[in-house]
């Protein structure tokens, strides 16, 4: 996969995503693929004509605060995932990726963490709260 903009926690608000900045003070990149991988969890499916499948339900299911189950969340993730290893180059190795889904019973907040491999070999992770 070429380089593409590599994504770092925002120190000014918690569980947000920044563009990372490098040491000449340009924006770093990286084969780390956290930006296509989030833009394809948080893309409303079926709604961009350039690309239709493109997205999850993750925005729909989220709308449904006490209807949501653990299932759907990890679904949501799979299918971002999958999407992920689909795209031509691969943003993601083809084998090793995995959603889990979790809910905080005291704060009652989900959470969607997505492991996968980088095309280079290296892990990466993201956590994503929702």
């Amino acid at each position: 996969m070429p380089l593409d903009f590599a994504l770092t926690p925002s120190p000014t608000t918690p569980g947000k995503l920044t563009l990372a900045v490098g040491d000449d003070g340009d924006f770093a990149l990286d084969d780390s693929a956290v930006f296509p991988l989030m833009t394809a969890l948080h893309a409303h499916k079926g709604e961009w004509r350039w690309a239709p499948t493109l997205g999850t339900l993750l925005s729909t299911i989220k709308s449904e605060r006490r209807n949501l189950t653990t299932s759907q969340l990890q679904a949501a993730g799979e299918d971002a995932l999958a999407q992920s290893r689909a795209a031509q180059p691969p943003w993601i190795a083809a084998d090793q990726s995995s959603a889990v889904a979790m809910r905080d019973p005291y704060s009652r907040r989900w959470s969607l963490t997505l492991k996968w491999k980088t095309p280079s070999g290296a892990d990466a992770a993201q956590k994503v709260d929702f």
